[in-house]
């Protein structure tokens, strides 16, 4: 193979420069409030899986994970009167057979709200399907179902960044 020029070197070194400098000081990020208490949408029935997978926590934890390197996240108990943006998150369905991988696919499809003060600056819709052709067959539900929510936090951490109204993310 033959050896790399050296200007590709220097090319490849002042990407890699720009990318570093681009990123924003914790300090300087913007804040974003998340409220703690994501909802199950009317109509919708995942309770049990969304409490017995803690999927509730998961999903904020994740989103601050994949969030918290363009943002200062702080969870808010409500959006009333929370400064700055506020981000509102739904369970809208939860599929999925007990049973792990063995019973089938599994899906989870949450919405959100970007709120700022009484202004709606942003919406989604997220959907995530694991396939049982493509997961270990040790998968549990709740393992499955996790993999989704860390798939939606990904999205949404991105959409974030330049939010719109009536996103479609994921799967859909």
């Amino acid at each position: 193979m033959p050896p790399t020029p050296l200007h590709h070197v220097a090319a490849a070194f002042s990407l890699t420069l720009v990318a570093c400098a681009g990123r924003i000081p914790p300090s300087e990020r913007p804040h974003l409030a998340v409220v703690a208490s994501v909802e199950v949408a009317a109509g919708g029935d995942p309770s049990s899986h969304v409490r017995d997978c803690d999927l509730v926590d998961e999903l904020l934890d994740e989103l601050e994970d994949e969030a918290e390197r363009y943002f200062q996240i702080r969870r808010a108990p409500d959006h009333r009167g929370a400064p700055g943006r506020v981000l509102v998150l739904r369970f809208a369905q939860v599929e999925g057979a007990w049973g792990g991988a063995i019973s089938g696919s599994k899906s989870i499809t949450v919405t959100g709200d970007l709120l700022e003060g009484d202004s709606v600056v942003g919406s989604f819709t997220a959907r995530e399907e694991t396939s049982a052709f493509t997961v270990s067959a040790r998968g549990t539900t709740c393992s499955l179902l996790e993999e989704a929510v860390e798939e939606i936090a990904e999205d949404v951490a991105e959409w974030l960044r330049a939010p719109s109204h009536g996103a479609r993310l994921g799967d859909l």
